[in-house]
Protein backbone atom coordinates (compact mmCIF):
# COMPACT_ATOMS: atom_id res chain seq x y z
CA UNK A 1 0.00 0.00 0.00
CA UNK A 2 0.88 3.62 -1.03
CA UNK A 3 0.92 6.44 1.71
CA UNK A 4 1.65 10.12 1.99
CA UNK A 5 2.00 12.23 4.73
CA UNK A 6 -0.24 16.17 4.51
CA UNK A 7 0.20 18.40 7.27
CA UNK A 8 -0.64 21.73 8.46
CA UNK A 9 2.30 23.68 10.63
CA UNK A 10 1.80 27.22 11.47
CA UNK A 11 5.51 27.62 13.45
CA UNK A 12 7.59 24.94 12.01
CA UNK A 13 6.75 22.05 14.74
CA UNK A 14 4.22 20.36 13.14
CA UNK A 15 6.89 20.27 9.82
CA UNK A 16 9.33 19.30 11.64
CA UNK A 17 7.94 15.69 12.70
CA UNK A 18 6.31 15.50 9.03
CA UNK A 19 9.50 15.66 7.47
CA UNK A 20 11.10 12.85 10.49
CA UNK A 21 8.06 10.56 9.98
CA UNK A 22 9.10 10.95 6.05
CA UNK A 23 12.79 10.38 6.97
CA UNK A 24 11.30 7.12 9.10
CA UNK A 25 9.00 5.66 6.55
CA UNK A 26 9.87 6.99 3.34
CA UNK A 27 6.37 8.30 2.69
CA UNK A 28 6.41 11.30 0.64
CA UNK A 29 5.66 14.69 2.92
CA UNK A 30 2.79 16.89 1.26
CA UNK A 31 2.16 20.94 3.54
CA UNK A 32 -1.35 20.45 3.15
CA UNK A 33 -2.18 23.95 2.24
CA UNK A 34 1.39 25.07 -0.50
CA UNK A 35 1.74 22.15 -2.04
CA UNK A 36 -0.19 20.29 -5.29
CA UNK A 37 -0.17 17.12 -3.41
CA UNK A 38 -3.26 14.60 -3.49
CA UNK A 39 -4.64 12.46 -1.24
CA UNK A 40 -6.74 10.27 -3.69
CA UNK A 41 -3.49 9.07 -4.97
CA UNK A 42 -2.43 7.19 -1.95
CA UNK A 43 -3.97 4.27 -0.19
CA UNK A 44 -3.72 5.20 3.54
CA UNK A 45 -2.95 9.07 4.58
CA UNK A 46 -0.98 10.13 7.90
CA UNK A 47 -2.35 14.14 9.04
CA UNK A 48 -0.61 16.37 11.24
CA UNK A 49 -1.81 19.12 12.73
CA UNK A 50 -0.84 22.74 15.08
CA UNK A 51 -3.38 23.54 17.27
CA UNK A 52 -3.73 27.11 17.45
CA UNK A 53 -6.91 29.06 19.13
CA UNK A 54 -7.91 25.72 20.14
CA UNK A 55 -8.77 24.31 16.60
CA UNK A 56 -6.90 22.06 14.39
CA UNK A 57 -4.80 23.67 11.55
CA UNK A 58 -6.25 21.00 9.01
CA UNK A 59 -9.44 20.96 9.96
CA UNK A 60 -10.26 22.90 6.63
CA UNK A 61 -8.29 20.60 4.52
CA UNK A 62 -9.70 17.52 6.09
CA UNK A 63 -13.46 18.86 5.22
CA UNK A 64 -12.29 19.94 1.53
CA UNK A 65 -10.69 16.50 1.15
CA UNK A 66 -13.46 14.68 3.35
CA UNK A 67 -15.18 12.56 0.62
CA UNK A 68 -11.08 10.86 -0.24
CA UNK A 69 -9.92 10.77 3.99
CA UNK A 70 -13.50 8.32 4.39
CA UNK A 71 -12.34 5.94 2.56
CA UNK A 72 -8.95 5.76 4.09
CA UNK A 73 -7.06 4.37 6.80
CA UNK A 74 -5.78 7.44 8.39
CA UNK A 75 -3.21 8.24 11.23
CA UNK A 76 -4.09 11.13 13.17
CA UNK A 77 -0.95 13.45 14.99
CA UNK A 78 -1.47 16.34 16.68
CA UNK A 79 1.62 19.34 18.25
CA UNK A 80 0.80 21.10 21.20
CA UNK A 81 1.89 22.28 24.39
CA UNK A 82 -0.73 20.72 26.16
CA UNK A 83 -0.44 17.52 27.60
CA UNK A 84 -0.95 14.01 25.71
CA UNK A 85 -3.96 13.45 28.55
CA UNK A 86 -5.13 16.58 28.75
CA UNK A 87 -8.84 16.60 27.87
CA UNK A 88 -8.78 19.54 26.25
CA UNK A 89 -7.48 17.84 23.02
CA UNK A 90 -10.52 16.24 22.90
CA UNK A 91 -12.59 18.83 22.88
CA UNK A 92 -10.22 20.48 20.06
CA UNK A 93 -10.27 17.32 17.76
CA UNK A 94 -14.27 16.88 18.13
CA UNK A 95 -14.44 20.98 17.34
CA UNK A 96 -12.10 20.64 14.26
CA UNK A 97 -12.46 17.26 12.37
CA UNK A 98 -15.80 15.07 11.80
CA UNK A 99 -16.72 12.20 14.18
CA UNK A 100 -16.64 9.42 11.95
CA UNK A 101 -12.88 10.37 11.49
CA UNK A 102 -11.97 10.53 15.51
CA UNK A 103 -13.62 7.51 15.90
CA UNK A 104 -11.86 5.18 13.53
CA UNK A 105 -8.17 6.82 13.44
CA UNK A 106 -5.10 6.43 15.86
CA UNK A 107 -4.82 10.03 17.24
CA UNK A 108 -0.92 10.90 18.85
CA UNK A 109 -0.75 14.07 20.45
CA UNK A 110 3.16 15.60 20.09
CA UNK A 111 4.99 18.27 22.20
CA UNK A 112 5.48 21.77 20.59
CA UNK A 113 7.44 23.93 20.53
CA UNK A 114 6.22 27.88 21.81
CA UNK A 115 8.22 31.01 20.44
CA UNK A 116 6.87 33.89 21.54
CA UNK A 117 9.45 36.47 19.17
CA UNK A 118 8.05 34.45 16.08
CA UNK A 119 4.11 35.92 17.44
CA UNK A 120 1.90 39.28 16.24
CA UNK A 121 1.10 41.74 18.65
CA UNK A 122 -2.34 39.96 18.33
CA UNK A 123 -1.48 36.39 19.66
CA UNK A 124 1.29 37.56 22.12
CA UNK A 125 -1.68 40.06 23.47
CA UNK A 126 -3.78 36.34 23.01
CA UNK A 127 -1.31 34.74 25.23
CA UNK A 128 -0.85 37.08 27.82
CA UNK A 129 -4.08 36.94 28.72
CA UNK A 130 -4.47 33.44 28.28
CA UNK A 131 -2.01 33.19 30.30
CA UNK A 132 -3.69 34.34 33.83
CA UNK A 133 -6.34 31.64 33.09
CA UNK A 134 -4.60 28.65 33.23
CA UNK A 135 -4.79 26.86 36.84
CA UNK A 136 -1.22 25.97 37.35
CA UNK A 137 2.51 28.07 37.88
CA UNK A 138 4.23 26.04 35.20
CA UNK A 139 1.18 26.56 32.30
CA UNK A 140 1.01 30.30 32.77
CA UNK A 141 4.95 30.41 32.72
CA UNK A 142 4.58 28.46 29.50
CA UNK A 143 2.27 30.57 27.89
CA UNK A 144 4.34 33.94 28.49
CA UNK A 145 7.95 32.95 28.33
CA UNK A 146 6.98 29.90 25.68
CA UNK A 147 8.51 26.14 25.91
CA UNK A 148 10.29 23.66 23.63
CA UNK A 149 8.67 19.99 23.92
CA UNK A 150 9.92 18.56 20.49
CA UNK A 151 11.28 15.39 21.09
CA UNK A 152 11.98 13.39 17.86
CA UNK A 153 11.68 9.70 19.43
CA UNK A 154 7.51 10.97 19.83
CA UNK A 155 6.86 9.63 16.79
CA UNK A 156 7.73 5.94 17.17
CA UNK A 157 3.77 4.87 17.37
CA UNK A 158 3.36 6.43 14.16
CA UNK A 159 6.11 5.12 12.15
CA UNK A 160 4.63 1.99 13.43
CA UNK A 161 1.42 2.43 12.24
CA UNK A 162 2.50 3.71 8.75
CA UNK A 163 5.23 0.29 8.39
CA UNK A 164 2.31 -1.76 9.54
CA UNK A 165 -0.37 -0.46 7.27
CA UNK A 166 2.11 -0.05 4.11
CA UNK A 167 2.88 -4.09 4.97
CA UNK A 168 -0.88 -4.86 4.06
Amino acid sequence: MRGAIFYSSSYGSTAQYANWISEATGLPVFDAYASAGDPSEYDFLVLGSSVILMRMTLRKWVRANWNTIQQKPVYLFSVTGAAPDDPLIQKWLHASYPDELIARAPHHVLGGRLDLSQFNWFMRVFMFIGAYTKPTKEKRRDMLEGFDRIDRDGIAPVVEWARQIAME
